[in-house]
């Protein structure tokens, strides 16, 4: 058996939750998880309930804790560097073995985030996270006939929150601006909608005008999971909805993710650029695709 502790918010947990997956179906082990996170803003609430999620052997073992049988840890690697401008940054290389994981292992997951490790389990992990049906189907009946919605739609989904405290974090409005050219360029009659965990710092970029909701952690993630135009911020929220969306055309994303902000061109806190064999376009400070 497999576990690993479900820690951060929604996007963090997601992608431990696929991650460990992959890792047991592909080594023939069990896996099992407390789905109540650790170290979230939700007070331990479990944030995946609006899919049919199947946690395996459940244990309620905390972050620290060792559940019974597993004796072993694996960490993913983490590299501290200082940059020449007096930046620093982790950074989480793609680590070839995690495929060599013993069985009886807790894996401890910071990031992760790089589709080689998403690679010839496109399928399954569809599968694996799927929506409970009422849900689904109250997402459906509301979006599919709201008239905001539509092939034209592009949705921004926009980070604020505890992002708006970090400089080099919080995406640059100038991003956004040239991501929405980029698609009006592909299609002139594309409209826009924001999905935002912070409303109102997100309405307040385009002094109003374009309409910003927070639906919900749940039918937020299920917009993304369905729009066929994408301007993804640089949070983990959406990887895995946008990775698993079956229709979307066109994706824009900020060039090296957790740093876009900073000059100096390298990637952080992971190797987000894997996503473009999957049609994700990643757009530099300059406004250049890269």
């Amino acid at each position: 058996m497999l576990t690993a502790p479900l820690s951060g918010n929604l996007g963090n947990n997601i992608q431990i939750y696929t991650i460990t997956r992959i890792v047991a179906d592909k080594l023939g082990y069990q896996y099992g998880f407390n789905r109540h996170p650790n170290h979230d803003y939700y007070n331990g609430t479990e944030q995946l309930s609006f899919l049919n999620l199947d946690y395996g052997i459940e244990h309620n073992y905390g972050y620290d804790d060792m559940p019974p049988g597993i004796d072993k840890i694996w960490n993913e690697t983490n590299m501290h560097y200082i940059f020449p401008n007096g930046d620093e940054v982790d950074y989480h290389p793609y680590c070839e073995d995690i495929w060599q994981i013993e069985d009886g292992t807790k894996l401890m997951i910071p990031s992760c985030q790089d589709a080689r490790y998403f690679k010839g389990y496109e399928d399954k992990i569809c599968e694996w996270l799927r929506y409970k049906p009422e849900f689904d189907e109250q997402c459906k009946n509301y979006f599919e006939n709201n008239p905001l919605f539509d092939d034209n739609t592009c949705i921004l989904n926009i980070r604020g929150g505890e992002y708006k405290g970090i400089s080099k974090l919080l995406i640059r409005k100038e991003y956004y601006f040239d991501a929405i050219n980029k698609m009006k360029a592909i299609n002139p009659k594309m409209h826009f909608v924001i999905i935002s965990d912070d409303p109102t710092y997100a309405s307040n970029i385009f002094n109003n005008g374009y309409p910003c909701f927070h639906f919900g952690i749940g039918a937020d993630y299920w917009l993304l999971n369905h729009a066929k135009n994408l301007i993804l911020s640089n949070s983990s929220f959406a990887i895995l909805p946008t990775f698993t969306n079956k229709v979307v055309q066109n994706v824009f994303a900020p060039a090296f993710w957790s740093r876009h902000n900073i000059s100096t061109g390298y990637w952080a806190s992971t190797d987000m650029w894997t996503f473009k064999d999957y049609g994700w376009n990643f757009i530099n400070r300059e406004g250049e695709l890269v």
